[in-house]
């Protein structure tokens, strides 16, 4: 896994979205609408992750 620069705002965008849907959890339960909109949020920023990451692989 190659981790660039340009990687790196978007990892931290990952860690912050996270930190956003775990807090969010505690507060309103885990099933709440937007605790799952930021869950959607997070598995999308995963996958570009992923995809950017694979991408520089070969």
């Amino acid at each position: 896994m190659l981790i660039t620069v340009s990687n790196c705002g978007l990892l931290e965008e990952i860690e912050l979205t996270r930190q956003n849907m775990v807090s969010h959890g505690m507060e309103f339960g885990f099933t709440h609408p937007s605790t799952l909109q930021l869950s959607v949020k997070l598995d999308k920023l995963m996958n570009t992750f992923s995809m950017d990451t694979k991408s520089g692989e070969g």
